[in-house]
């Protein structure tokens, strides 16, 4: 059996277990995957599939969203997730749906294995490396402190693919195949680019020392002020609206005991590395320097939302590092238990996964309570807000302009459900999710202001529509004509009993779908 050397050039200090999984092994790691997804669940078309989703139907139908595609595609042109799915969807007639919740159970698989893997390299024992797989599939929904992610999405999100093309980059690494890293760096940035970079950053951390005095207040950028959007309408004043909306971005902003998420993984990563500086000298490395990426992308994060002429590129959120930092803690610590605490002991790994399982289940029952806890493709919902969607898809327009509560995706019992991916219906902008897009663009706005890019009108657009539907919960007959007069609305869904005045056309115990007159 071959023994690794360290970045450092140390012995590793453990057995290294070369090449790949074993047939049996990829097959409980197949079991596991599955175990995780009875766990926390499988939801279509919630949050940032709000955003993906869309995009991907509109490429399948280019007829959908005349109205309102500028709210996906702002965010969608960066990645090519959205062709990735679609691709499958066309050419073999898969209903996107199908490839959807496939390809998240195969995400969910990939990044066990990856850290199967990883914790090959830095423990001996086998209790350890299921270890690390069980406490990485129980956690996937843990909350990451105040960055509003989680490890893994209860469905397919770029990030699922990011970080799994991350995980094996950072196997290769460890591995010294640096090619096979660059490779993996490279299809992950073509998915989601913001979070392979931070992976990146780590990557670089593990093989290169920095010289002294790198890091510097120098290589802060200042950007000018961008120009007006006109009407008198300033990025300033309009990024002020955005930042309200935007508290995860801010750690300053966050509670106190959401930084206990922060200085908690890096203490114990540093500590991890005390421990294991002489057994496995590769892993206490890989700990230190995990703990030093963390250390310095919380800097990252309070500068660029502390100084005022940085603070409009809050939205590159260095502090969605974390994700990884997480991903990486937990991988580390469910060795660890593996290795020293549940041995070969079966009634030891009951004892303590079955409670963190069922606890996990419980809080994602809680935060989805009247959805499925496995929503499949092709299983008519009886949400009452899925059933109108579903209603709007079958029985109206591919042109119909829709107009909801902005604030829709909050509602009890909506369980963040959004309607453009799941009704394939134009709608004017929310307050909840398309702000995500907006903040993407003010940001590219302020990137772009020294070249002498012009604005994006995105923004603008927002704005008007926020204040448009500003008093919605007030609003009679006269106010959804002026929607239509001013914006081209020609249907709403409203709560029950809604106003009079509207041809409601569908209803259920909750809400009314109506065409405006």
């Amino acid at each position: 059996m071959r023994r690794n050397k360290s970045p450092s050039g140390a012995d590793s200090g453990g057995a290294i277990l070369n090449g790949y999984a074993s047939t049996k092994e990829i097959l409980l790691l197949f079991f596991a995957a599955i175990l995780a997804l009875l766990v926390h669940g499988y939801h279509a078309g919630i949050e940032d599939e709000a955003i993906y989703l869309p995009s991907i139907k509109k490429i399948l139908n280019p007829s959908l969203y005349p109205h309102d595609s500028a709210f996906f595609l702002a965010q969608t042109k960066f990645t090519l997730f959205d062709k990735l799915i679609a691709f499958p969807a066309a050419e073999l007639g898969i209903p996107a749906a199908y490839v959807l919740f496939g390809l998240h159970i195969v995400a969910i698989f990939l990044v066990l294995l990856g850290c199967f893997q990883v914790s090959r390299l830095f423990f001996r024992e086998r209790s350890a490396h299921w270890g690390s797989v069980a406490l990485v599939g129980a956690l996937l929904t843990i909350p990451v402190t105040g960055t509003a992610l989680y490890i893994m999405d209860q469905h397919l999100h770029p990030r699922s693919i990011s970080t799994v093309a991350v995980l094996f980059a950072l196997i290769s690494v460890l591995e010294k195949r640096y090619f096979a890293a660059a490779l993996l760096c490279i299809t992950g940035s073509m998915i989601h680019a913001q979070m392979t970079f931070y992976g990146v950053v780590l990557i670089a951390l593990l093989v290169v020392k920095p010289p002294r005095g790198a890091l510097h207040n120098g290589g802060l950028l200042g950007f000018a002020s961008a120009p007006s959007f006109g009407n008198g309408v300033t990025p300033d004043a309009i990024w002020e609206k955005i930042s309200a909306t935007r508290v995860h971005h801010y750690p300053l902003r966050w509670p106190w005991y959401e930084w206990l998420g922060i200085v908690g993984p890096i203490a114990l990563l540093l500590w991890f590395s005390t421990l294991l500086k002489k057994s496995s000298p590769l892993c206490s490395h890989f700990c230190r320097r995990t703990a030093i990426y963390g250390a310095l992308t919380t800097l990252s994060a309070l500068a660029l939302t502390s100084i005022p002429s940085l603070q409009r590129l809050a939205n590159l959120q260095p502090m969605r590092s974390f994700q990884l930092i997480y991903l990486l803690f937990f991988l580390l610590a469910g060795g660890m238990i593996g290795r020293l605490i549940l041995k070969n002991k079966p009634v030891r790994w009951v004892i303590f996964f079955l409670p963190l399982c069922l606890g996990m289940f419980a809080a994602q029952r809680a935060e989805f309570s009247a959805s499925p806890h496995i929503e499949l493709p092709g299983i008519v919902s009886d949400n009452p807000w899925l059933q109108a969607f579903e209603w709007v898809r079958l029985n109206t327009p591919v042109d119909a302009y829709f107009a909801l509560d902005p604030y829709y995706l909050k509602k009890p019992g909506e369980d963040f459900h959004g309607f453009r991916g799941l009704a394939e219906r134009s709608m004017m902008a929310d307050y909840v999710k398309d702000v995500a897009v907006v903040a993407l663009s003010a940001t590219a706005g302020a990137i772009g202001a020294d070249s002498g890019s012009a604005p994006s009108g995105l923004p603008l657009t927002w704005v008007a529509h926020m204040k448009a539907l500003r008093e919605w919960d007030d609003f009679k007959l006269e106010n959804f004509k002026v929607l239509k007069e001013s914006f081209g609305v020609t249907w709403v869904i409203v709560e029950k009993p809604g106003p009079e005045g509207l041809i409601c056309e569908f209803e259920n115990s909750l809400l009314k779908v109506c065409r405006v007159p």
